[in-house]
């Protein structure tokens, strides 16, 4: 999906995809994996679906409507299977002040320990901690804005999965569903730019799971 909305901005902003080329840090967009929604299938070659969908995220109108104009007019490459896109739909994004969030792609968060980057994950505390910061850095550079609020209530649920990040390497990110408290500026920046790190590489895509439709889930 990540050369997909490149390919995009490629064909509808090029000056922009230019620019996002040569950030030093994680571009204005999220992106989660493939969602599965069935009707599901078993053959010999495992489980397979007919439908699916992809959620891209970004604070940024340019990008949205690049990609939802390339999404009208392409597939989409999955694996060695090219994908036909049958819509596109734009919503705007909706705030929350207290909401259970569902991870659309694993949310990624580490530390360094002896120059050795270490995957973390909710079973450890310093998990918690690493988020907040993480989102506090990153609303303050990209939007010059502090949280006034953010408060991980509670981890229903987790498990890890993994992800390659480059041609040999992986990172061990977590799927969940967490509770948040936060302000609703907060709430659409991680809405909008994801929570965690490497969000350009397709980890931290996250929703409120009250405004993932019922056909979705």
């Amino acid at each position: 999906m990540q050369s997909f909305i490149y390919d995009a901005l490629n064909k509808y902003e090029p000056e922009l995809a230019t620019e996002l080329h040569q950030l030093p840090h994680a571009p204005p967009f999220v992106f989660s994996e493939f969602v599965q929604t069935g009707p599901y299938q078993t053959n010999e070659d495992g489980l397979t679906c007919e439908r699916g969908y992809w959620v891209i995220n970004s604070d940024r109108k340019t990008i949205i409507d690049a990609v939802a104009n390339h999404a009208r007019h392409n597939e989409v490459q999955l694996g060695h299977t090219e994908v036909p896109i049958k819509g596109a739909d734009l919503e705007a994004v909706e705030t929350e002040t207290r909401a259970k969030y569902r991870t659309m792609s694993p949310v990624y968060v580490s530390q360094y320990e002896d120059d050795e980057r270490v995957d973390l994950h909710p079973d450890d505390g310093m998990w918690f901690a690493r988020v907040r910061d993480n989102v506090r850095d990153r609303m303050e550079a990209k939007w010059e804005e502090t949280p006034d609020e953010l408060i991980i209530e509670d981890v229903h649920w987790f498990k890890t999965s993994r992800l390659r990040t480059s041609g040999e390497g992986w990172a061990t990110g977590t799927r969940m569903e967490v509770t948040l408290r936060t302000d609703t500026r907060t709430s659409e920046f991680i809405q909008t730019m994801g929570l965690g790190e490497r969000t350009g590489l397709g980890f931290g895509c996250v929703m409120p799971v009250n405004q993932i439709p019922e056909r979705w889930r």
